[in-house]
């Protein structure tokens, strides 16, 4: 049903490059956290429902976050139990099943409106900034009792401007639909299908993995049935004191409870680190910096960390430096994941330098949606059509189905008001499908 243009990505496998890799999609939290307008939760559950859709396993979905700080992400109580017949959430107690609605042409709203509505916590790729139980007021992510209110960190960003690719995508069925059904059907014959998207079959259903900045955002998120959730720290003091109001060590120190708290409720927990790479006021970071930052989260009981190259200046010999001095210091390349920024178009290049360490867990950002806004140069995400179009001309297996992501893209493009950066994607919503050859 992709019907990619002329068998491409032609297939060339390389030697020493992992025979899949799992792609943890950032799109619906660090992507739109950053928006100046708030995209309606309807739209962000279709947005999830469709990502899911095209093969994507692992789908960061939201953030709880005070909203004070990341009004964008202020429905994630909402958002949640829209999600649950997804499976990647069990159903809180006495909580009512959501099914998903269609919309009108052009619009499909993926989700029943949850009861209640309430306030919600919104998200911030850095997870950073505090929440209390309190109304309305901050507690800097210290305690609900007090403490200087923390800038509210996020890695979301804006997108290029320019016109929305016009045209169908490559494979993509121009037809609204519901999307329980898309993607687990295709032509009776399968021509024209994704290699790269594996075989076909009864997926499992995906993992959506929430940011908690704090105790109160991990008991509300536990509260909905999440096991799956992130924490987000820094390797540099200037990140952390601008993103968290903490130094290091304090940030640290306030994971600690929420780690071993998850860790008690069953819940997977992963540890963001951001500035592994390069600092914004401090210029570049030590190897040995990022690595006492990364052991204490692992330490602490994180079941995976990404290395973040929050302000995309990371180059692929520093990309494999650092995943050497990490494995010095005991940290097994399985438990880490790599989170590029194409800011200065070096995220690929990182991306195939980490693989080629054995990493085998990418981060990327549907359409590239995504950035810092307090960390101003940097742009969006590694767009996770660009790295499927790697992966997949490489002979790697990634389960995703570039038809349907990339007519995913375009489609929260048009909502956005504004193209996708992805090269792939503007590629491929220009280009003729196999049947009009």
């Amino acid at each position: 049903m992709t019907g990619l243009p002329g068998g491409l990505p032609v297939r060339v496998p390389a030697e020493g490059l992992p025979p899949r890799v799992r792609i943890h999609e950032v799109g619906p939290r660090d992507g739109l956290q950053n928006e100046q307008a708030v995209v309606p939760v309807e739209i962000k559950a279709e947005f999830v429902r469709r990502l899911a859709a095209a093969g994507l396993g692992t789908i960061e979905a939201t953030s709880f976050v005070h909203p004070k700080w990341v009004p964008q992400l202020a429905d994630a109580e909402q958002l949640m139990p829209m999600l649950t017949d997804l499976g990647g959430a069990e159903r809180a107690p006495g909580s009512p099943r959501t099914e998903p609605d269609t919309g009108s042409a052009g619009t499909a709203a993926g989700g029943a409106r949850a009861a209640g509505g309430g306030a919600a916590g919104g998200g911030a790729a850095g997870g950073g900034a505090a929440e209390t139980g309190t109304g309305g007021t901050a507690a800097a992510g210290r305690t609900a009792s007090g403490g200087a209110a923390p800038g509210p960190g996020a890695s979301g960003g804006a997108v290029p401007g320019g016109a929305v690719p016009g045209g169908a995508v490559p494979g993509a069925d121009s037809r609204t639909t519901d999307s329980r059904s898309a993607g687990c059907a295709d032509a009776a014959s399968g021509a024209g299908r994704d290699p790269g998207a594996g075989a076909r079959g009864p997926r499992p259903a995906p993992r959506l993995p929430v940011l908690v900045p704090n105790e109160r955002g991990l008991e509300r998120a536990l509260a909905l049935g999440v096991r799956d959730i992130a924490v987000f720290g820094s390797a540099t003091e200037s990140f952390a004191r601008a993103n968290l109001n903490r130094t290091v060590a304090e940030s640290l120190a306030m994971f600690e409870p929420v780690v071993a708290r998850a860790a008690e409720a069953g819940a997977r927990v992963r540890g963001y680190l951001s500035m592994c790479f390069g600092d914004p006021w401090e210029g570049a970071v030590p190897a040995g910096q990022v690595v006492r930052a990364a052991r204490a989260l692992l330490d602490m009981g994180c079941d995976e960390l990404s290395l973040g190259d929050t302000i995309g200046v990371a180059t692929p010999g520093q990309v494999t430096a650092l995943l050497a001095a990490l494995g010095a210091a005991g940290v097994p390349v399985s438990r880490i994941a790599v989170h590029f920024h194409d800011t200065y178009g070096q995220a690929l290049a990182n991306t195939l330098a980490a693989l080629q360490y054995g990493v085998t867990t990418v981060d990327a950002s549907a359409g590239g949606l995504g950035g810092c806004p307090y960390a101003k140069s940097a742009t969006g995400n590694l767009a996770t059509e660009d790295l499927v179009w790697m992966l997949h001309g490489l002979g790697i297996e990634t389960g995703v189905d570039l038809g349907r992501l990339t007519a995913t893209s375009v489609w929260m493009a048009a909502h956005l008001g504004r193209p996708s950066p992805s090269r792939t994607v503007r590629a491929l919503a220009g280009a003729p499908s196999d049947q009009e050859r």
